[in-house]
């Protein structure tokens, strides 16, 4: 098991070009006030990240995700093909599901999550491992994603307001004030999220053109960013390609083939089955 699972246009390409060189509030990088010449483009590229999350909202509803996964952990790299689907219920999202299959389109892992517990399936362990919501998540089996499948359903669904904020931020006016905005030694310009300002996961946030989130480093010397790449040839504004990496040389890439929305799935379909006698274990968050 421990094998598998590891932001006018100067502005805009600005961004676009230097973002993978990062933010940071803390560390080794310096910061500095916003140049005042960029503080109204900097407020528009908010309104723009704000407007682009509330349409995605507003199409949320059933999805399908096929993807490919390549992972770095503690034991190796692997590849793998994703699949994850759930009906993206605004309020709710759950349950979700998401398979993991290796060559031959052998399951590797069957998953499961929904409003009380985290629960996956290893065949070759003959083991479901459990533990309640909010505790559980990829990174628990050496796959280096932080992230509930809650948060990955907000997230490659375009829903960034919801992933980044929480769903008590902003107003149905859209006059949520964008967060303090400054700028790193390189002269990028990054948007500090703080918990203590609604943020979920407090960092550094770039925003790219149309305000598409394009990187997001985690508050402190020791935590994760991530890095967001579009298509280049479609409007749309979902991503192409998610890196997970750590500071701690931990790394992952997800590259979606197809996000398809679909009908509702029954109950059924989002239900997670195995054998009789299959042992149930704890799952011990790492």
């Amino acid at each position: 098991m421990r094998r598998f699972f590891h932001f006018s246009l100067v502005f805009s390409l600005l961004l676009s070009v230097a973002a993978l060189a990062g933010c940071g509030v803390t560390g080794k990088g310096t910061v500095k006030t916003l140049d005042p010449a960029l503080v109204a483009s900097a407020r528009d590229s908010w309104d723009d990240f704000l407007k682009v999350s509330r349409n995605a909202d507003a199409l949320s509803g059933p999805f399908r995700l096929s993807a490919n996964l390549h992972y770095a952990g503690d034991e190796g790299t692997q590849r793998v093909s994703a699949y994850f689907w759930g009906n993206g219920a605004q309020e709710n999202p759950h349950p979700l599901r998401l398979d993991i299959q290796g060559g031959m389109g052998t399951v590797m892992a069957a998953v499961r999550e929904d409003a009380s517990s985290f629960m996956a399936y290893i065949p070759s362990d003959n083991a479901v491992y459990l533990s309640p919501s909010g505790t559980g998540s990829l990174e628990a089996f050496g796959v280096p994603v932080p992230f509930s499948l809650a948060d990955l359903a907000l997230l490659f669904n375009g829903r960034y307001e919801h992933f980044f904020l929480g769903a008590e931020s902003g107003t149905e006016s859209g006059e949520h004030s964008a967060p303090a905005a400054f700028q790193n030694e390189d002269g990028v310009v990054c948007f500090a999220l703080a918990e203590e300002n609604g943020a979920r996961f407090a960092g550094t946030l770039v925003l790219g053109a149309g305000g598409l989130p394009l990187s997001w480093t985690e508050q402190g010397e020791n935590g994760w960013t991530l890095l967001i790449d579009y298509p280049a040839d479609s409007t749309r504004t979902t991503p192409r390609r998610v890196r997970f990496k750590h500071a701690g040389g931990k790394q992952a890439t997800v590259v979606v083939r197809d996000l398809a929305r679909t009908e509702p799935f029954r109950g059924q379909q989002l239900e997670l089955t195995f054998p009789q006698g299959t042992e149930i274990r704890i799952l011990q968050p790492r």
